[in-house]
């Protein structure tokens, strides 16, 4: 009792002399929540010291202070610039043998890795035995994890994790120690973190409005499926803490270790950077995993009391939407105060927004009244004044489209594809205003165009039953696809979009016509003031003939694939479909096929069909506002030709934009996805009103009727 109280006084006495911002743990997650509302999860808030032979249910992450690619190319120039091991492959220090296979650890005199395991070289016949006889020992991250004033870079390296591959997020739990270290700074179970983000592609997305992992219980290993059970309500990206201002500017997961390069690995579970060279048994901390994730993170520490930021320098307001929000942000650790005013009379801002203290983060609303507006595009100006910090203007634009007409509304459509009990699923129905720059929220957008078009692929038409038809209805005749330029990212990535005054696109993607020039595609989502529009088409009487967009999905050639069309003025979320068809060698009725329902916001990319929903009757037609309206063709056509179109023609979230450079990584928006799949359906519309002479015919009868009477 006597040694433990002088170790923990020696503790304390270590911690307390460091700098005041530390880094208690942290944890990585996979973005996608599964069925149990829970996510996988690594992290190194493990309290246990002596690490268990098995996993110790969930899967350490290491840290290391600085950026290390260990001889990796990850082509990507932020990363690139600033590793300090460039071209050097992982160096390793040599441990004895387990169970006849020899061990290594990262050499601790070049990685300065944040959370270690200690030990000795030893010699032994089973893991269990190797972990006792090396006296195995984990660091605590929070022991060495010192955050400096100023930009601090961690590499972050996660034992090999398929879920973890394509889209996480990060959790950091921060502890300040001005007053001296205590007992009570620990994070207690269920806690969120200090700062989350979400990776997006080499760029970074805040976490507010998502779910996140809470602590886990300080006393012992979280599993490794862990409850996401707090709902961020605030932004994550940054925090006060003390008299400092923390922030998450970089998150980047950059991808898999090379088993080229480093073949056995960089670390193993619950064995942070002792990897084995064969595999000793897959469910032991100590055996060979090639496959490691790697991640790169910055986290910035200011002292600095106010420095405040316009977020949002131009907002559009798109057909259909009749409000906005201005954001304004502040990189220091104070306060200021604010008032914003309207320069137009169309633009209004309540007196209560109109004017407030911003700490971190501000979304000042305003609503725009264009009901005295006419058809086309308006620009207003909002002027900030944060006093003694000086003054900003944003310009709003919006934009009035005629009211549409027709005879029935499209409100939404699907496409979705059965594989096992999953439905995957891309829709038209999402109503997120503004794209985010990863998938939004899993889900996939659809392009509609109002017609035919084949875009220059001439190639697919030919092997197709339907080549005639296509040929004959085509409204861009041996004409490949023109696209507007819009600006660009990282300097290389050329962003286009799809001409608007060449096709009949119902539901692309807006910007305010500006020509931004960013550092990240999250900031050319901002810059450009990229807004998702929602569809909102109608069907003339007679027939409507369409072409669908689908980003890149290789679930889409097959088939047995199902279109769902939403029609009416007030379709609500969880309705079904008013008319469905599937395709196949034969065009055919979805009767007795799973579905899809309406939704109002963004869905699971991997979409999971009800027993329930079944659809029990015919389903190509169906009466809706006195008119019958019937699916009378469609068909999935293939892939876009990419020697035509190498670009495509949309990305997933941004409909009917692309990129053209090699940077657009494939979990962003704006990425050039050049197999595209083409689809096309035709609708037919007839009116169910009586025609003037059978009306005239009714009438008599009637009369005759009563006068019989």
């Amino acid at each position: 009792m006597k040694k433990l109280s002088l170790i923990v006084l020696a503790f304390i006495i270590s911690f307390s002399s460091l700098a005041e911002v530390h880094i208690y743990g942290l944890y990585m997650a996979d973005v996608t929540i599964h069925e149990d509302g829970q996510r996988y999860y690594q992290d190194t808030m493990f309290v246990t010291y002596k690490p268990n032979a098995a996993f110790n249910g969930c899967v350490d992450v290491m840290v290391l202070k600085g950026w290390y690619s260990f001889g990796n190319n990850f082509e990507y120039p932020e990363v690139d610039d600033n590793v300090l091991d460039s071209g050097q492959k992982a160096r390793y220090v040599n441990m004895g043998t387990c169970s006849g296979v020899k061990v290594k650890c990262l050499d601790p005199e070049v990685y300065p890795i944040l959370n270690p395991v200690t030990g000795k070289e030893a010699t032994a016949d089973t893991p269990e035995k190797y972990i006792s006889a090396a006296n195995m020992r984990r660091s605590l991250l929070f022991e060495k994890a010192v955050l400096e004033e100023g930009t601090n870079y961690f590499t972050i390296v996660c034992p090999q994790a398929n879920e973890l591959m394509y889209s996480a997020m990060v959790g950091l739990y921060l502890v300040d120690t001005t007053n001296g270290w205590s007992s009570s700074l620990i994070p207690k179970e269920g806690t969120e973190p200090s700062l989350c983000a979400k990776e997006a592609g080499s760029g970074t997305q805040d976490m507010e409005g998502e779910l996140v992992c809470g602590a886990p219980n300080p006393r012992k290993d979280a599993n490794y499926f862990f409850p996401s059970n707090v709902k961020m309500d605030h932004p994550t990206r940054a925090c006060v803490l003390g008299e400092y201002r923390v922030s998450i500017p970089f998150f980047y997961l950059a991808g898999s270790n090379s088993i080229e390069i480093n073949e056995d690995g960089l670390t193993s579970p619950s064995s942070v950077g002792w990897v084995t060279e064969g595999k000793v048994d897959p469910d032991w901390a100590l055996r060979q995993d090639p496959g490691n994730e790697i991640a790169f993170l910055t986290v910035v520490v200011s002292k600095e009391s106010v420095k405040p930021k316009v977020a949002t320098k131009t907002v559009l307001v798109p057909p259909g939407f009749y409000s906005g929000n201005i954001l304004i942000e502040n990189e220091g650790a104070g306060s200021f105060s604010y008032t914003a005013a309207s320069k137009a009379d169309w633009l209004t801002i309540s007196s209560e927004d109109a004017r407030g203290t911003v700490e971190l983060q501000k979304k000042i609303p305003f609503s725009v009244k264009k009901g005295v507006l006419d058809v086309g595009r308006h620009e207003a100006e909002v002027e900030l004044d944060f006093g003694s910090y000086g003054k900003h203007t944003v310009k709003v634009i919006a934009v009035v489209e005629p009211p549409a007409t027709g005879a029935i509304r499209l409100a939404g459509l699907y496409i979705m594809g059965t594989q096992g009990d999953n439905l995957y699923y891309q829709d038209t129905m999402i109503r997120s205003v503004t794209p985010s720059y990863s998938f939004d929220g899993g889900c996939m957008d659809i392009l509609l165009a109002k017609g035919i078009y084949l875009f220059g692929n001439d190639a697919i038409a030919e092997y197709s039953e339907y080549a005639d038809y296509l040929r004959a209805y085509a409204l861009d005749k041996g004409k490949k696809a023109e696209y507007t330029e819009c600006g660009s990212f990282q300097g290389t990535n050329l962003v286009l979009r799809l001409n608007s005054e060449d096709y009949k696109l119902v539901n692309q993607a807006l910007d305010n016509g500006e020509k931004p020039d960013s550092d990240t595609v999250g900031d050319y989502v901002k810059d450009a003031s990229l807004t998702k529009r929602i569809l909102d088409c109608y069907l003339e009487e007679g027939t409507n003939r369409f072409t669908l967009i689908l980003p890149e999905a290789s679930e889409f050639e097959s088939e047995d694939m199902q279109l769902a069309l939403f029609l009416g003025e007030n379709v609500k979320a969880g309705a079904k479909p008013d008319v469905a068809a599937c395709n196949s060698e034969l065009f055919f009725d979805a009767v007795d096929t799973c579905y899809a329902t309406y939704s109002t916001e963004d869905r699971t990319y991997h979409y999971r069909a009800n027993d329930d929903q079944i659809f029990h009757n015919s389903t190509l037609k169906c009466e809706k506002e006195d008119c019958e309206v019937e699916i009378t063709k469609f068909f999935l056509i293939g892939y876009n030709d990419e020697f035509t179109n190498p670009y495509g023609m949309t990305s997933p979230a941004t409909a009917g934009y692309v990129a053209t450079g090699g940077d657009s990584n494939t979990a962003w928006p704006v990425h050039a996805s050049p197999q595209t799949t083409l689809g096309y359906f035709e609708v037919v519309v007839t009116s169910q009103v009586p025609e003037p002479a059978s009306l005239l015919f009714a009438a008599l009868a009637l009369l005759l009727f009563f006068r019989r009477k």
